[in-house]
């Protein structure tokens, strides 16, 4: 008795399609925090579950109860930027152009690889809570005074993505620039909407 048979099929495996996209890759590392200004040290005392709080002493603080915040100790510009633009920025500034410049030293980026570099398709995109409180608040105890007295750096320096821009002024660099603030997802979509630019095409370097 003749049975019909279905033919054997072949066996497929599932392949991964090939990508056209650009690979990403994220080195460099820059900190400038209460618990230290190298990466590596930065990193054991947090593992060392080192605190970082101190009592104020930036200003004067003896009519509020509690005076204790996480202040950035031993912390000096010499160096990194140019003294007449340091004496100028709020410290939140600061501590984008310090952290940044660091990590392009760690990411191995050299004078000559900077100069090789398009300025044109790098930029500068940084995560922040807040902008310059302190240059804020200096303007608002001088229109106490007089508008006279107001800094014209206020609303400008006030504002988050003044860091990025900074930055951005400093290098030269004229790609993709602007801040985000997401609360404690910040780092997270910067690091996407990064990956995202340099994918697109858009830049081949981005700083954040």
């Amino acid at each position: 008795m003749a049975v019909a048979l279905e033919p054997a099929q072949e066996i497929t495996t599932l392949k991964k399609p090939p990508t056209k996209q650009r690979r990403v890759v994220v080195t460099g590392l820059g900190v400038v925090t209460p618990l230290g200004h190298d990466p590596d040290v930065f990193y054991n005392n947090l593992l060392d579950g080192a605190s970082g709080i101190s009592e104020i002493e930036t200003f004067d603080c003896a009519e509020f109860p509690t005076r204790i915040a996480g202040e950035i100790k031993s912390f000096s510009a010499d160096g990194w930027v140019a003294p007449k633009l340091s004496k100028r920025m709020d410290k939140f500034m600061l501590y984008m152009l310090i952290a940044g410049k660091k990590a392009l030293a760690d990411g191995g980026f050299t004078e000559d690889i900077m100069n090789e570099l398009d300025k044109r398709k790098c930029g500068v995109l940084i995560g922040s809570a807040m902008g310059g409180m302190k240059v804020f608040n200096d303007a608002v105890e001088a229109l106490r005074i007089s508008y006279k007295k107001m800094n014209p750096f206020c609303v400008p320096f006030a504002t988050t993505n003044m860091g990025s821009a900074m930055l951005a002024m400093d290098l030269g660099w004229m790609g993709p620039n602007y801040s985000i603030s997401t609360a404690c997802a910040t780092s997270n979509f910067c690091i996407l909407n990064t990956a995202n630019h340099i994918i697109r095409g858009e830049a081949v370097s981005i700083l954040l």
